[in-house]
């Protein structure tokens, strides 16, 4: 799985990114979501004013009850790492829930992962599914891979393989060494799926990257 680090900078990176363009406006004490989430981000970096994280975090939770996704997103993150909040992983799933049915590809993937990983939260292979394939389905490459591995605790071997395959071709490295393990294993790699057994005789033997 992947670590605190790493998981850390994909998040900050990826809501940083996100920006307030395109968003409806609404006001809350003068400013509306998008602006919130911004004064809040320049809290967490430093930018134009001085780091505060309560600062920071008050911003941010406004934002998000605003119903702004890339906040709702990171509030979710700060709840699920217990990072500048008390550790909490049903609020983290809340949250994500909240942004993943704004077709928020990240907190999908993040709400799947929880319910795959069972942190915090009872394990459960059919909602961490139902929200992975929702990340999946818009191209996220962390999205296929846990389906992946979802199917494949249910030893369902071809779906699996099918979607590490869409992981691996976009450069997993984790993905593609689960998938040349099934070719190996002879697992849901055959002529039924076309180029699937040319694809993983590809990846097979690369060096695994760090698991997520």
């Amino acid at each position: 799985m992947i670590d605190n680090r790493r998981l850390a900078t994909a998040v900050l990176l990826f809501c940083f990114l996100s920006g307030p363009a395109a968003y409806a406006q609404s006001s809350s004490m003068g400013l509306n979501a998008p602006q919130l989430y911004e004064k809040g981000m320049n809290s967490l970096i430093r930018v134009g004013v001085n780091r505060s994280d309560l600062n920071a975090v008050d911003y941010i939770r406004r934002s998000a009850e605003l119903g702004y996704a890339p906040a709702q997103v990171l509030l979710g993150y700060f709840y699920d790492t217990g990072n500048r909040l008390s550790q909490n992983s049903g609020e983290a799933a809340d949250w994500y829930k909240k942004a993943a049915k704004q077709d928020d590809h990240l907190a999908a993937w993040l709400l799947g992962r929880l319910y795959y990983t069972g942190f915090g939260i009872p394990h459960d292979l059919s909602a961490a599914e139902s929200w992975l394939q929702k990340a999946a389905d818009q191209g996220d490459p962390f999205g296929q891979y846990l389906l992946a591995m979802s199917r494949l605790e249910r030893n369902d071997y071809a779906p699996a393989a099918e979607w590490f395959l869409k992981a691996a071709m976009q450069g997993l490295p984790q993905a593609q060494q689960q998938l040349g393990e099934l070719l190996l294993q002879g697992k849901g790699v055959n002529g039924q799926v076309p180029g699937l057994r040319l694809a993983a005789g590809e990846f097979r033997g690369r060096p695994a990257g760090r698991r997520r």
